[in-house]
């Protein structure tokens, strides 16, 4: 995992969520676990400025997954 403002947010979501670090960089998709990487990629993109492909290498993600993930932050959030 990389140092800096990325590490803070993703350690921030993962208190929140309750969900390990092991849990947010790994492979598996239980519905918490998304909604947390996805509000992570969001506050990345909106807070620090990062693209899609910075945030994809921090998170260990492809770009395309980084898009869909904000965009699915944001639909939920103007939902609710």
């Amino acid at each position: 995992m990389t140092r800096g403002p990325g590490n803070t947010i993703i350690q921030e979501i993962c208190g929140e969520h309750g969900i390990s670090l092991g849990q947010f960089f790994g492979y598996c998709r239980p519905h918490p676990i998304v909604v947390a990487r996805q509000k992570a990629y969001a506050r990345m993109y909106v807070e620090l400025g990062y693209t899609y492909s910075m945030i994809g290498r921090i998170c260990n993600r492809d770009h395309s997954t980084v898009l869909y993930g904000i965009r699915a932050h944001e639909k939920r959030a103007s939902n609710g």
